[in-house]
């Protein structure tokens, strides 16, 4: 009997340590382990973004270096832009590199009608102007001007052009339309609407 009631003694204890346990799985320990299953990926994520802050905070004076190099490379290619009020110098320049090349200009005036907002930006307004042309020449020799003319800095671009024989000559007749980058301030362009 002694035996029987130790035994009974020790099976009631592991009842009594197996309900605790059970009660704290489902009371404590579940909704812990629930919470902790939800956090995970956002444990992740976050690792996960840390990382890249790190990364980019490394990076940081790469990328300063290369905003300043941007930075730069903006203002040397807005020196190379024309303001509308230097558009004479800039058939003045076409006209320049046609006689450089032996292309004989016959007419040359810029289509203001025609040209198209690119960008406005601050107190900058940016428009591709084409320019059309109306000229004599032989064919490699408007073929060095129409090179010269791309490989300009001021941005000039060929759009279109129509070179065709003219009788009884060695030369060609050519209709040709320029484009180039012009700005003009936004003050002025107010000013001009009153």
């Amino acid at each position: 009997i002694k035996n029987a009631d130790q035994k009974n003694i020790y099976y009631g204890f592991a009842g009594v340590l197996v309900v605790v346990f059970l009660l704290d799985y489902f009371i404590i320990m579940r909704p812990q382990l629930a919470t902790m299953n939800k956090l995970t990926p956002q444990i992740n994520e976050l690792e996960g973004n840390i990382e890249r802050t790190e990364t980019n905070l490394l990076r940081m004076g790469e990328y300063r270096k290369q905003i300043k190099d941007f930075e730069t490379k903006i203002a040397e290619l807005e020196f190379q832009l024309t303001t509308r009020s230097g558009i004479p110098l800039v058939l003045e320049k076409i006209s320049r590199i046609a006689n450089e090349n032996n292309v004989k200009i016959n007419q040359i005036m810029p289509r203001s009608n025609e040209q198209e907002v690119l960008l406005e930006k601050d107190d900058r307004v940016y428009y591709d102007l084409p320019i059309q042309i109306e000229a004599r020449s032989q064919y490699h020799d408007f073929g060095r001007f129409l090179n010269q003319i791309e490989s300009d800095p001021a941005f000039f671009k060929a759009n279109a052009f129509i070179i065709s024989q003219l009788q009884g000559s060695t030369d060609n007749t050519i209709k040709l339309i320029l484009s180039t980058i012009v700005y003009e301030k936004e003050a002025k362009k107010s000013d001009e609407k009153k």
